[in-house]
């Protein structure tokens, strides 16, 4: 068992509750570990090691891996009483917030709070987008907050020690979907929320079938611009999980095949059945098919890191301007190449968009050089 099997092996352990059957040798534990930080999934590894009778730890490892569990539900109390703070505090206002991903997500985890933690993501809509964002930015202790721009989906800012982004919409796609997906973004934000109690405040979460694509094309997104980790394959997973059989799956094909995403959801769809364990009727529009890129998928996020962290080739960015630009472009168009070839035209506008953007924004940052 190479150690990354031996990582997905662990990972698969601590999310169904399941214990460990045969010990992880001294000699992989370290690049195991190694792994799961990269993967963003290091609590989740670290319970499932703790609490399997047969594995040997150091004393040193033991009190580091409890050091990470504590610093890590230490993390999640803090965010969840942000969150509780904005959600009353918008409210207050007469705007009713939606949490997006996160802690909303975590909730779908045998134990929520061994979910690493991130930012907290909140959707409040465009008619009072402005208004949101000075009400959140005064809590931060920030006077002036930038105009709204159709190009920014979100509004950046630290609550408490706890980075918060505002979004007037859960997400943009490339032109030739983004009307579609706001169609399907603005139903799922305002119809059908789940309601969860965090911290003592009932808070909205997307409707469960929207979620159910939305978390998904969260990880897509990532996965083809610069890097993913299995954190967000971990969530998809375990939301997918705790709804089967209660999502919309006409829906979900119709949001799908619009947005030309049937064939990336089916290939990701492998990858969380085949490596992180979930029952194949659990996953709408499996297909037992064996195809090479499950297996292409999952040597990038393991190569890439969580947010694409571990790609070496960004490192040691030359500091002229024009050099830095022109590397920067040259590793996107060798990147998305490889994307290109595994997904298609759905990668090509992705990757269009890309292209357009960048030197949108070069050219900005030139201009205020």
């Amino acid at each position: 068992m190479t150690a990354r099997d031996a990582y997905l092996y662990v990972l698969r352990s601590a999310l169904w509750g399941e214990p460990l059957s045969e010990s992880i040798p001294a000699a992989q534990l370290k690049e195991v570990l190694s792994i799961a930080k990269a993967q963003s999934t290091l609590p989740l590894v670290c319970q499932a090691l703790l609490l399997s009778p047969g594995q040997e730890l150091s004393d040193s490892q033991k009190v580091s891996m409890q050091n990470k569990l504590r610093s890590t539900v230490s993390l999640h109390l803090r965010s969840n009483h942000v969150i509780a703070l904005l959600t009353a505090s918008l409210r207050a206002r007469g705007i009713d917030p939606v949490l997006m991903k996160g802690q909303g997500v975590a909730s779908y985890y045998k134990t929520p709070y061994l979910r690493e933690c991130g930012d907290i993501d909140l959707y409040v809509g465009k008619a009072r987008y402005t208004e949101a964002c000075e009400t959140v930015a005064a809590m931060a202790g920030i006077e002036d907050v930038p105009e709204w721009s159709e190009r920014k989906k979100h509004y950046n800012v630290d609550v408490e020690g706890v980075p918060v982004e505002l979004h007037w919409t859960s997400d943009l796609l490339p032109k030739r979907y983004d009307a579609a997906y706001q169609e399907y973004s603005l139903d799922g934000m305002t119809h059908g929320l789940v309601q969860k109690a965090i911290d003592g405040e009932v808070v909205n979460t997307p409707a469960d079938s929207f979620n159910a694509f939305f978390i998904f094309n969260h990880t897509w997104h990532h996965f083809v611009t610069g890097g993913v980790g299995l954190r967000q394959f971990c969530d998809w997973v375990m939301l997918l999980h705790a709804k089967a059989g209660a999502l919309d799956l006409d829906h979900i094909k119709e949001i799908l095949e619009r947005l030309d995403l049937m064939d990336p959801w089916q290939v990701f769809g492998k990858v969380a059945v085949e490596h992180l364990g979930l029952p194949s009727e659990e996953m709408p529009f499996y297909n037992e098919k064996s195809d090479p890129r499950v297996e292409q998928v999952l040597d990038i996020v393991f190569r890439e890191g969580n947010f694409g962290h571990e790609r070496q080739e960004l490192r040691n960015r030359p500091k002229n301007f024009f050099v830095a630009k022109v590397r920067s472009l040259m590793i996107h168009v060798w990147r998305y190449s490889k994307m290109m070839s595994m997904f298609g035209r759905v990668a090509t506008c992705q990757f269009k968009e890309m292209l357009t953007g960048g030197i949108r924004t070069a050219a900005e940052e030139f201009g205020e050089k």
